[in-house]
């Protein structure tokens, strides 16, 4: 017993094969406070609620008044914020609608079943397909160009008055559909 570690072995502070336990004082938990990025959407939702009357783009039901603690779940964006940033303060990218509208709008994922639920939604539905199709037709310098048209067909000549055959340029209106 005249060594060290025999002593060490069986001191109440130890653990056996661990060490010496700290000895922490309990502390409070310190609740973290994430500040929010200031995006502007909250200042965009309170003006669209007073342009657009206080009510429901949907149904016409009044919607919760600015201040209210879901108030801003009344701003739909039609436009995803992660795929499309450059619509993210667009008034024409966001719906005001009542939260329970706004849930069916980001869980109903196929659209024309959305339309099926509720004929209601065609005007919203319609903004959206003009919203994306504007947003996919962009290039990346903000252009906005004509898909149903691009160029492609134009590069042959349309001159086929020899076989009685049309251009190819007849075609670009139906390119977009087919």
């Amino acid at each position: 017993m005249k060594d060290g570690k025999d002593r060490k072995r069986w001191n109440s502070t130890m653990r056996p094969g661990k060490g010496f336990k700290r000895n922490r004082e309990a502390k409070p938990p310190v609740a973290k406070v994430r500040r929010r990025k200031v995006t502007g959407e909250l200042q965009l939702f309170v003006q669209l609620y007073r342009e657009r009357g206080g009510v429901s783009e949907l149904s016409g039901q009044p919607l919760l008044p600015p201040g209210h603690a879901r108030f801003h779940c009344q701003g739909s964006h039609l436009l995803g914020k992660g795929q499309y940033p450059d619509y993210r303060l667009d008034p024409r990218n966001i719906a005001m609608i009542l939260p329970e509208e706004h849930d069916q709008w980001e869980h109903v994922k196929d659209k024309d079943r959305l339309f099926k639920l509720n004929p209601w939604w065609i005007n919203i539905i319609r903004r959206y397909d003009q919203l994306r199709l504007e947003a996919n037709t962009k290039d990346r310098h903000g252009n906005i160009h004509d898909q149903r048209c691009s160029g492609e067909h134009h590069e042959q000549p349309a001159d086929h008055s020899d076989t009685g055959e049309r251009g190819d340029s007849a075609d670009c209106a139906g390119d977009l559909l087919s």
